[in-house]
């Protein structure tokens, strides 16, 4: 049975909590302020970052319509040169660190935020929201997720005046 329809602000309020529990838990980083929504409408929905940038696609679905379901997504985005202001303090990860090390904290990171974001979403009530696995990349990347028409919206998550990570969120017909 399809819930409500997907409300692009609850679902970036959802990420936005999703993002502050996970930097409390995992590095120690309490958020005074959140970011300022930051809406860009795109027509197609391609996925693009630099070298040194490890980047999680988590992609949901929601069975709304009998047509075809919703589709949308959290992208993150943590750069090598950021995984210092992050992981330092808690885990000892720096710029310097390998890449191994990297891709396994900031894969775990963004793995956690998965499931707080599962939650939150779920208790505002998209019960048939379902995310599909992530997709981790650590390198230059330019892929098309091939979502049409959408609003998506960019978050740059700060303290102290020390890039964390950016998250943009996305869902197909948000325009």
């Amino acid at each position: 049975m399809p819930g409500k329809k997907i409300d692009i602000i609850e679902i970036c309020s959802s990420a936005m909590w999703a993002v502050d529990q996970t930097l409390k838990t995992m590095a120690n980083i309490e958020m005074n302020s959140m970011p300022v929504l930051r809406r860009e409408e795109v027509f197609k929905l391609v996925v693009t970052s630099s070298q040194d940038t490890f980047t999680s696609i988590i992609e949901f679905q929601q069975a709304f319509t009998q047509e075809k379901p919703v589709k949308g997504g959290i992208v993150f985005y943590l750069s090598r040169s950021n995984v210092g202001n992050l992981f330092k303090g808690t885990l000892g990860l720096d710029m310097n660190s390998s890449e191994a090390e990297i891709k396994d904290v900031c894969g775990e990171f963004c793995n956690v935020m998965s499931g707080c974001f599962k939650r939150e979403a779920f208790a505002l009530g998209y019960e048939d929201i379902k995310l599909l696995s992530p997709k981790n990349y650590f390198s230059s990347i330019n892929l098309d997720l091939d979502i049409k028409a959408i609003c998506k919206y960019r978050f740059s998550f700060s303290k102290e005046e020390k890039a964390l990570l950016i998250m943009d969120v996305f869902a197909e017909g948000s325009v």
